[in-house]
C-alpha cells in the first residue's frame, strides 16, 4: 500500500465509527470525524475534508466554544478547495470564527472573499448569508450605520429567495444593531418579528438568543419583571441545548434584573 492509500483507508475506517447526532454532547463524541478530517487533509482530499467539517461546525464545535480548533481546521483548507460552494462556506465560516474570537478586521477580509465567489457563481442565498455576517463584523467595529445597511440588504435577499431561517437571523441582527444604538423600542420591534420565525423553524438556539435579547431590552426600559421572565425562558433553552456561553450570559442578566428590582 502507498501512504496515500493507507491514509484513505484510515479515513474510511473512521467513517464506520461515527455515532448518530443525537448522541453528540461534547467534542469527544466527534472524535471519528475529527480523525477522518486529518487523514483526508494529509492525503490532499481537501473537498472531502471540508464536507466532513460542515455538518459538525456551527451546531456542535461552535456551540461548544471550540473556536480555536475551528480556525486551525479551516485554515488547512484555505486555497486548497476546488468546489466553489465549499470555498464560500469555508471562507465565511472561518470569518465567523475570527469574528467571535474578537478579530473583526480579519473576518471582514474573509467575508469579502466569500462574497466575491458567491456573486461569481450566482449563489444569491449564500450572498445574503455573508452580507449579514459582514454587517456583524462592522457592528463589532462600532460601525452601526454600515451594519444596518448590510443587514437590510441581507434581509431583502432572504425574503426574495424565500429563506425563512435567514430572514429571522437578519431581523434579529437589525434588532441588535438598534439595541446598541439605544433605540430600544425599535430593537424590540425587530426581535418580536424574528422570534416567531425561530419557533416556526424549530431553531431553539436562535429562539434562546432572541428571548435573552428581549429580556435585556425590557430591562433597559426598566421593566424588570418582564426581563426576568424572558431571561428564565432563555436560560431553560441554553441548558437544554448545552450552550454554555449563553447560559453564563443569561445568569448574569438575571442577576442584573433582580438587582434593579432590589432583590
Amino acid at each position: 500500500y502507498t501512504r496515500q492509500a493507507l491514509e484513505r483507508r484510515a479515513a474510511d475506517y473512521y467513517v464506520q465509527l461515527r455515532t448518530p447526532p443525537e448522541t453528540w454532547h461534547s467534542i469527544d463524541d466527534l472524535e471519528p470525524q475529527l480523525a477522518e478530517f486529518e487523514h483526508r487533509v494529509r492525503v490532499g482530499d481537501y473537498d472531502d475534508a471540508c464536507r466532513v467539517l460542515e455538518p459538525i461546525d456551527f451546531d456542535y464545535l461552535w456551540l461548544w466554544g471550540h473556536y480555536g480548533r475551528l480556525v486551525a481546521m479551516r485554515e488547512k483548507l484555505l486555497g486548497q478547495l476546488t468546489d466553489s460552494g465549499l470555498q464560500v462556506a469555508n471562507l465565511g465560516n472561518l470569518g465567523t470564527a475570527y469574528r467571535v474570537l474578537g478579530q473583526p478586521e480579519q473576518a471582514i477580509k474573509l467575508y469579502e472573499e466569500a462574497l466575491a465567489i458567491a456573486c461569481e457563481i450566482g449563489d444569491c442565498r449564500s450572498e445574503g448569508v455573508w452580507l449579514g455576517n459582514l454587517g456583524s463584523a462592522y457592528r463589532a467595529l462600532g460601525q452601526f450605520g454600515r451594519a444596518i445597511n448590510l443587514y437590510e440588504e441581507a434581509l431583502a435577499i432572504a425574503r426574495e429567495t424565500g429563506n425563512r431561517p435567514e430572514e429571522g437571523i437578519q431581523l434579529g441582527n437589525l434588532g441588535s444593531a438598534y439595541h446598541y444604538l439605544g433605540q430600544i423600542k425599535q430593537a424590540i420591534n425587530f426581535y418580536e418579528q424574528a422570534l416567531p420565525i425561530a419557533r416556526e423553524i424549530g431553531d431553539r438556539r436562535r429562539e434562546g438568543d432572541l428571548l435573552g435579547n428581549l429580556g435585556l431590552a425590557y430591562l433597559a426600559l426598566g421593566q424588570g419583571e418582564q426581563s426576568i421572565s424572558l431571561n428564565e425562558e432563555a436560560l431553560v433553552i441554553s441548558r437544554e441545548i448545552v450552550h454554555r456561553r449563553n447560559e453564563g450570559v443569561q445568569l448574569a442578566n438575571l442577576g442584573d434584573a433582580y438587582y434593579i428590582l432590589g432583590q
